[in-house]
């Protein structure tokens, strides 16, 4: 495995179909905002919640700030990956259905499964049982902060709090 991008490191370009809007994100789409990816797998996909809504609560327009979660389910078969996107896709309108008037759920839940996980090795993100993995990308393109432990809701906010100046 890779090390993760660090700090200072051009973020690696990809295009994946979001789970719920079906939309396609692409991170050079918004370098007019910062845009925290969140990578995750199966054992650690849930705890992600926790990260976004903590940093929503600082920064709750998408304009302010755009939030992706990156699903690693290379361990999902071809053959099963029906049933994995409907059960994400499950999940994602009872997520939808929590989102207060007047923000766009397309907006505010970005759901990315990275099927072979390619994306998820051009980040360097390891260890994904564990615990999530934090890349903040800025106006740039450029990585500006990045993190892998237990508390990745306070670092997500100390990172977008450090970039976005507030």
């Amino acid at each position: 495995m890779s090390q993760p991008l660090a700090p200072g490191q051009p973020a690696p370009a990809f295009n994946l179909k979001a789970i719920g809007s079906g939309r396609i994100f692409r991170p050079a789409d918004y370098r007019d905002r910062p845009v925290l990816l969140i990578f995750a797998d199966h054992n650690t996909g849930r705890s992600a919640q926790a990260v976004v809504e903590r940093v929503r609560r600082r920064f709750p327009r998408f304009e302010q700030l755009a939030i992706a979660l990156v699903i690693d389910a290379r361990i999902v078969p071809r053959l099963l990956r029906g049933v994995a996107e409907g059960q994400m896709e499950k999940e994602y309108r009872q997520a939808a259905a929590a989102i207060p008037s007047g923000y766009d759920p397309a907006d505010h839940l970005i759901l990315l499964p990275d099927w072979n996980g390619e994306i998820t090795r051009a980040y360097g993100a390891a260890d994904l049982g564990r615990h999530i993995h934090l890349f903040l990308i800025g106006l740039d393109g450029v990585v500006k902060g990045e993190y892998h432990g237990p508390d990745p809701a306070a670092r997500a906010l100390e990172m977008a709090q450090a970039l976005l100046g507030n």
